[in-house]
């Protein structure tokens, strides 16, 4: 279907010339209209009829009267600016203007409007034809100013500086639930040409924060997009809001059931779910995916569906559920490829970890309810991961990237002060024995009566509600959901911090959904919570009226037509001057280099003044033109009467006259006299004789002429004659010469004709060369732009050569760091150097020795026979040496067996102290009620965390123990693998040896003694933490059981 013309688009885009005349002839008394508050459209139009004190009499527009304080209206604008495109520029910046303007403009279906930085939309709820091509071409490369308020300004205006200042942008699309921001970030991504990521939305839903980057080269080509996904709201997939729906791909599953199945309103007004399936599947086959990754996700999502639909019942008496029918969850497990019992018994009964081992859990139905839903919430978020992660492989065109626009849909947030909401809920998870009811404690401690959107709720009728104590672990390492949206956030600011940013505030206009009806209470509150009304009164205090010189001194020198002298003045020092003249307060107004900047309502001041004016000179100019008008007239009507009288005397003289006889005896004989006739006649002959005279005039002049050329002639007749006569006498010569002349002209035409073909080829090739020379000419100036560009790379590389010479600064440093630990290193290395050449002295003085002893070795022979049975009694005490280290190393061995029973017995202790904690925790949420025995317990449960903290305590002594055991073992190892490599070296044993291996077994004795104290105090150790843990928990039962009794 072909485009609308582009017309029919400007009539949601602007207003046309007549609709402004005649919004700005509307009467308007600056006085006395006014804005007051109104219970239901928040402020309606009034005028003031009385004052007195700080009270006005107002009477609204329905004709009803009011008495209002003075502080409570606010001033209305001139009719120049209603309907006005940038309500940044409106005289008084205040609510009612705003919403004023916002209002008539969106009922007349003018949707955009500019707040200063901001571009405001509000959703229409239908399709108007402001996206079509025409459209897109109108806003091409045009400034903001130049077109209406359009999403496609904001757009062009953020390619623009993304070529123009090399820089990142953002285009920030705020908004509630339902305001239309997915569909504007669409239009910006259709504006950018990148209709395939566009397409992709209907799969992920309305309720998504989305950073889509879309990529550019340096040419400003499209160079690929990705998509990034913030905060998805899961628990929409098991819970919805009055009159809002689930996530569209679950009702496009469902478009073509029967009707009569559903359970509730489906459909929104608008949308045919069935054409966004077509959709849909179309999207997933543009973006390249596979048959069998569609049926997948279908797959999931039927799965989730069909969760959605099990039932089940409690067993009487027990606390366990069952399943009331298996259909659903057969239909779960099937799409899942898993097994139904398997599925049912792990809702049931999961299995968990207890301790050391695992043991199956009954849940009430309750418990499985919730557990069926945290199971589709978490199905449902990794999907859709993986669908985004997907979806940026084939986006992802591996050209190359240097700039980026980047595209954020996301929800506003509400600020609070430091110890927000999610503050208070992050730090609850994490500190222990924390429950609901401290965390809501502290949630009316920091804001109660301190923010107007908190309050706290009204007491419910129904006294059947359950305390229900909550619990987080106290380890640190569980990332909790506030914490991953803080990091998410984090990260998002930091890229937005990066980028200039483009700000689109999306507004719903009504709850119901309806185009065409705009809500005052929402759309205004709306506005003071996305920053439109708070970004205006910044500019109240600022300046945020401007207007350039020209303008200025062309509209407002009616002021002052004595300030500006007759001829070219110069604009700004005219607007200087007519500032001067009017005496306006230098506070109210600045100069700038092209424009003068007012403060909110000087310009509306400066209109009152001028209207003043313009009615003054009006009225002076009324004046005089009535005066000149009437003398005018009265000239006119003397002149009248002047001939009036003329006339009547006149005829009162031929009426006077007509009868008088010679006046009749004249008349008639006039005619008969020849006199007339021969007056006439002689009239006649002197005019012909006068032209016969100029024409005899002319001839005598012509025949003048004529002589003076027949003189000339007959001159030049004799001079021809006598040439003839010479000329008749040089004819042989003449005829040769004429016959060699003849020759020659050929030659010469032939030369002619030659150089013209000649001049045409060389007229082509300088009409190719022209071509060559537009052609260089272009490309010179593409040249010219690509060293434009190159210098800007080149300053961009300067700055990073910069930042390396800073680097590399920081490096040096660095390396004289490490030539200081180098020089260590040195020193180091020649002091074990010089240990080396005493190790070397030493081992010569060894060689000695050796030599020494070889020299004894013929006497030692001579013994030979007396040391073979000490050699014997060497090697029994080397097996017995064996002997004694294995079982060393047995000893060993149950020592750390020992210590693995101490660990599990701290665990146990552990559990056992969680579990007491879950106890306390259901003890404080059933007595919550007895403060006073609460604090005595809370105080107990201190003592015993102090208890407890000290059974980690010496936990944490036994495990230094056990490393300082672990170490005197591997000590004695490594002095036994010492011992046997002196054993082998030793060969034949003198005495002085056996005396060695004597003291060394010795030693090995008495580290077994102190291996064996060691255990003994390990195992006393353990006793003694056995016995205070028994009766922490015999102290803690007997405790429960006495406030048991006193609950009773």
């Amino acid at each position: 279907m072909s485009d609308p013309p582009l017309d029919e688009s400007l009539r949601y885009l602007r207003l046309t010339s007549d609709e402004k005349i005649k919004l700005q002839s509307q009467p308007f008394d600056a006085k006395k209209q006014c804005w007051v508050p109104d219970a239901k459209e928040c402020f309606v139009e009034g005028n003031i009829e009385s004052t007195k004190g700080e009270e006005v009499t107002v009477v609204k527009d329905k004709g009803e009267k009011v008495v209002v304080k003075k502080d409570d209206i606010q001033q209305m604008n001139p009719p120049k600016f209603e309907m006005y495109d940038d309500m940044a520029n409106l005289t008084y910046l205040n609510d009612a203007s705003v919403l004023h303007n916002l209002r008539t403009r969106y009922k007349n279906w003018l949707i955009y409007t500019y707040s200063g930085l901001f571009c405001v939309v509000i959703n229409p709820f239908k399709r108007l034809p402001i996206y079509t091509m025409p459209v897109v071409m109108m806003y091409r490369g045009k400034k903001p100013n130049e077109v209406p308020p359009h999403l496609y300004a904001v757009s062009d205006n953020a390619y623009a500086n993304m070529l123009r200042d090399r820089e990142n942008q953002s285009m920030l699309i705020t908004g509630e639930s339902g305001a239309g921001k997915t569909e504007n970030t669409k239009k910006v991504i259709q504006y950018f040409a990148l209709v395939a990521a566009a397409s992709e939305k209907p799969a992920t839903g309305d309720d998504t924060g989305k950073f889509i980057r879309i990529h550019f080269g340096s040419a400003g080509k499209i160079a690929g997009c990705d998509i990034e996904v913030y905060l998805l709201e899961k628990s929409r997939v098991i819970f919805q809001q009055p009159l809002e729906r689930n996530y569209h791909i679950f009702y496009q599953l469902c478009s073509t059931g029967a009707a009569d199945r559903y359970h509730s309103k489906l459909t929104i007004d608008g949308v045919d779910d069935a054409e966004e399936w077509k959709l849909t599947d179309e999207a997933f086959d543009i973006l390249g995916f596979t048959q069998d990754e569609k049926l997948n996700l279908f797959k999931c999502t039927a799965a989730i569906m069909h969760f959605g639909n099990t039932t089940w019942k409690q067993r009487p008496r027990e606390e366990q559920a069952e399943a009331d029918g298996t259909e659903d969850c057969d239909k779960v497990a099937h799409l899942l490829m898993i097994d139904g019992a398997d599925l049912i018994k792990g809702l049931l009964k999961p299995r968990i970890k207890v301790g050391t081992e695992y043991v199956n859990k009954g849940q009430n139905k309750d418990q499985v309810v919730n557990s069926i839903g945290a199971l589709s919430k978490s199905i449902y978020s990794r999907m859709f991961n993986w669908l985004v992660e997907r979806v940026n492989v084939t986006l992802d065109v591996k050209a190359k990237r240097q700039y980026f626009i980047g595209v954020l849909d996301i929800a506003g947030f509400e600020i609070f002060e430091p110890m927000g909401i999610l503050s208070i809920l992050e730090e609850e998870c994490i500190v222990p024995k924390a429950s609901d009811k401290t965390f809501v404690e502290k949630l009316y401690t920091n804001h109660l009566g301190k923010h107007p959107q908190f309050g706290k709720p009204k007491p419910s009728k129904d006294k059947g509600g359950k305390g229900g104590g909550g619990k987080s672990k106290k380890g640190g390492s569980m990332q909790t959901i506030s914490a991953t949206h803080r990091e998410q956030l984090n990260k998002l600011m930091t890229t937005l911090k990066q980028t200039h940013p483009h700000f689109v505030r999306c507004i719903i206009p009504n709850e119901i959904k309806t185009g065409g009806v705009l809500d005052s209470h929402l759309v205004l509150h709306q506005l003071q919570c996305n920053g439109v009304l708070e970004g205006i009164r910044i500019c109240r205090l600022g300046l945020p009226n401007r207007m350039i010189y020209q303008e200025f001194k062309q509209r407002y020198s009616i002021l002052a037509p004595n300030a500006i002298p007759k001829g070219f003045v110069d604009a700004k020092k005219a607007s200087t001057d007519i500032l001067k003249e009017i005496a306006l307060n230098e506070e109210q107004y600045r100069l700038g280099t092209t424009k003068v900047f007012f403060k909110a309502g000087v310009l509306g001041s400066l209109e009152d003044m001028r209207d003043t004016a313009l009615s003054v000179i009006i009225s002076k100019l009324q004046s005089q033109a009535r005066g000149y008008v009437m003398r005018k007239e009265y000239k006119k009507m003397l002149e009248q009467r002047t001939a009036l009288q003329v006339v009547q005397r006149n005829i009162k003289k031929y009426l006077a006259f007509r009868n008088w006889g010679w006046w009749i005896l004249f008349t008639k004989i006039k005619p008969l006299l020849s006199v007339a006739r021969q007056e006439e006649e002689l009239k006649k002959m002197e005019e012909e004789f006068g032209a016969l005279k100029e024409n005899l005039a002319k001839e005598e002049k012509l025949r003048k002429e004529m002589e003076d050329n027949n003189a000339k002639l007959v001159k030049e007749k004799n001079d021809l004659y006598a040439q003839l006569e010479s000329e008749r006498s040089q004819t042989s010569g003449v005829e040769e010469k004429l016959t060699r002349l003849v020759t020659q002209k050929a030659d010469l035409e032939q030369q002619v004709k030659d150089l013209e073909e000649r001049f045409h080829d060389e007229e082509q090739a300088g009409q190719e060369i022209n071509n060559k020379r537009k052609k260089l000419e272009h490309d010179i100036d593409g040249l010219k732009k690509d060293i434009d560009d190159l210098r800007l790379n080149l300053q961009k590389s300067e700055n990073e050569c910069k930042t390396r010479e800073n680097r590399i600064n920081i490096l040096q440093d660095e390396i004289a760091q490490q030539d200081e630990s180098l020089a260590k290193l040195t020193r180091e290395k020649k002091r074990l150097e010089e240990q080396n050449t005493k190790t070397t002295e030493q081992l010569q003085a060894e060689e000695d020795k050796v030599n020494h002893l070889n020299k004894l070795k013929t006497k030692l022979e001579q013994t030979l026979d007396e040391l073979e049975d000490s050699l014997e009694r060497e090697k029994k005490g080397r097996a017995d040496l064996d002997k004694s280290k294995r079982k060393l190393e047995t000893d060993l061995k149950a020592t750390q067996s020992n210590l693995e029973e101490i660990e599990r017995v701290k665990r146990e202790l552990e559990e056992n102290v969680k579990r007491k904690d879950q106890e306390i925790g259901q003890m404080g949420g059933k007595l919550e009620d007895e403060q006073g025995q609460a604090s005595g317990l809370q105080k107990k449960i201190k003592e015993l965390q102090g208890r407890i903290q000290e059974m980690e305590e010496e936990i944490e002594t036994e495990r230094q123990s056990k490393l300082k055991t672990e170490k005197q073992r591997a000590d004695l190892a490594r002095e036994i693998d010492e011992m046997n490599d002196r054993l082998e070296e030793a060969g034949g044993a003198t005495s002085s040896q056996v005396e060695m291996n004597k003291k060394r077994e010795g030693e090995l004795a008495k580290l077994r003694r102190d291996l064996e104290e060691a255990n003994l105090q390990h195992e006393a150790t353990a006793a003694q933490l056995r016995k205070k843990h028994q009766d922490a928990v015999n102290e803690m039962g007997e405790q429960s059981k006495k406030t048991a009794r006193n609950a009773q």
